[in-house]
Order: structure tokens, then C-alpha cells, then sequence
């Protein structure tokens, strides 16, 4: 089950967020031997469409899917009265569509979202991975992004202060073996994965430290959801402290030479094996 309440944090969702390895998902479509032009797609989990617009007058159709009613709205806001898009409610572990439907799908920093590690498992990601390997055609790609554990720390200076939630979200975040292992376990052959070694998701409102303080900045960044009041309040102090010295710029530039190393993020490009 999710864990961020979207019916608010919709309204201002794109505002810091960038479409990070929108490059890597494109590269991945012009490899296929369906012309991109001619290709129908799956954003699962889609949220309020950043990937979406990008890709919506590039290829044949864009099929949407989210739980969220509210984050599709801001879809048909975007994209009115757009011939080539579809949006549906459901879930990503059970798509409400037929068998070899799409020529790519694609789940864009979203898996957190869906499950917490039991008896070594990740069963709801599990379901994903089958579920997607189901709907897609014959040698369909699949493209995966998503902060690995190992990224939390580092790619996110922030974290740093919130021990708590980055406790909850490695529970919910598969490492890089065990994402291989899955997507082999579904049918799937792994052909390429990168970090994403691209300026921060947030962009420049990552570097100023004052939007911490800024609800519609935090709404951007579902980690915080995960903080109650009180930690919240202590988390916020401790970035005011530091402001006060000044020394919070030293302490982000001494995390951005690791995240400059390795990424926010990791982008996955699997095929659906048929053999």
C-alpha cells in the first residue's frame, strides 16, 4: 500500500520534480524494431504525467495508470483532449488490460510505493513484474527508475536527517541484485542499467536549503510523508541550526560529490524474454 496521501500534494507535485532518464526511456523506445511513432506505451503508475507529456507526440498512444484519481486529473489538464492518451485507475499489481497489449511499459520512481520486504520477499513487486512481462508483446521493454538503497544517503542530502524514513524506505527498496533476480523470475532478460548521473531531480530548488521549509517543496518528495509531526519539527531544526552557522553549504557540497558519483536514481532496461 502507498503511504503518501495524493488527493493534496497533486496540485503542486510538478513543481520539483524534473523527468529524470526521460533520455534513457526514449534511447530504450528508438531501439525497438516498432517504429517509436507507431509504438503504444504504458506509464504505470504515471502520477500527474511528467513522463507522459514528454512522450505523448512521439510515439502512437500513451496508456496511463494510477490508483490516484486526483494525480490523472492533472493529467487531462495537461494533455485536454489528446487522441493518443489514455488514463485508467488501478493497480499496478493487477492492470486492468488484456494480455500483450503494449510495446513498452514503463514505472517511473514508483515501486516504494507498493510494498514492504517480508521474509526476504517483495511479493506486490513480484506481482508487478509478472503483471507487466503479461501485458506486454513480444519482445516488449520494460524501463524501470527508482532510488536504490544505497543512493537514499547520498543522492538526497536531506536524508541525512531523517533516519527514520530512510529505515522504512529501504525496506520498500529493492537492492540492484534483487531487482536482477525478480525480472528474471517474471520472464524477463535485463540488456542495460545506468545511474543517473544527471543534475538533481529537484533541480536548483535542491541547493537552498530554505525550501525545506516549504510544504510545497516537501510535497514533491514523498519521503517526508513519512515523518511524523514531532519528527518533522526536529528534522527542520536541525537544517535551521545549520543554516544559522553556516555551514549547510559545505554539508550539501560534501554530500553532491558522492551524489555526482552515483546518482538519485538507477534507470533498468529489461526485454521480455520469449524464449
Amino acid at each position: 500500500m502507498g503511504f503518501v496521501n495524493y488527493n493534496e500534494t497533486c496540485k503542486t507535485y510538478d513543481k520539483t520534480r524534473g523527468s529524470v532518464g526521460i533520455e534513457f526511456i526514449i534511447g530504450t523506445l528508438v531501439m525497438s524494431d516498432v517504429p517509436i511513432s507507431k509504438q503504444v506505451i504504458l506509464d504505470a503508475g504515471c502520477g500527474t504525467g511528467k513522463f507522459i507529456e514528454c512522450l505523448i507526440d512521439m510515439v502512437g498512444e500513451v496508456h496511463g495508470l494510477d490508483i490516484n484519481e486526483n494525480m490523472l486529473s492533472q493529467i487531462m489538464k495537461k494533455c485536454p483532449e489528446n487522441r493518443n492518451l489514455h488514463l485508467k485507475i488501478g493497480s499496478m499489481a493487477n492492470m486492468p488490460y488484456p494480455e500483450r497489449t503494449f510495446d513498452a511499459v514503463l514505472i517511473n520512481q514508483a515501486l516504494q510505493h507498493i510494498d514492504t520486504e517480508r521474509n526476504g520477499r517483495f511479493y506486490q513487486i513480484e506481482g508487478t513484474f509478472n503483471e507487466v512481462h503479461r501485458v506486454l508483446k513480444s519482445n516488449g521493454n520494460f524501463v524501470l527508475n527508482l532510488s536504490l538503497p544505497h543512493q537514499l544517503p547520498w543522492g538526497f542530502w536531506w536524508m541525512f536527517f531523517m533516519p527514520y524514513a530512510m529505515e522504512e524506505l529501504h525496506k520498500r527498496t529493492p537492492t540492484t541484485e534483487r531487482i536482477e533476480f525478480m525480472l528474471e523470475e517474471a520472464g524477463f532478460e535485463l540488456i542495460s542499467m545506468a545511474s543517473m548521473i544527471t543534475p538533481p531531480s529537484q533541480g536548483e530548488y535542491y541547493f537552498e536549503p530554505n525550501n525545506m521549509f516549504s510544504q510545497e517543496f516537501r510535497d514533491g518528495d514523498s519521503a517526508w510523508s513519512l515523518l511524523s509531526d514531532d519528527e518533522l519539527g526536529e528534522v527542520l531544526q536541525r537544517i535551521q541550526k545549520l543554516c544559522e552557522t553556516g555551514e549547510i553549504h559545505q554539508f550539501i557540497n560534501s554530500k553532491e560529490q558522492i551524489r555526482k558519483q552515483i546518482g538519485q536514481s538507477v534507470s533498468f532496461h529489461a526485454q521480455k524474454d520469449t524464449r
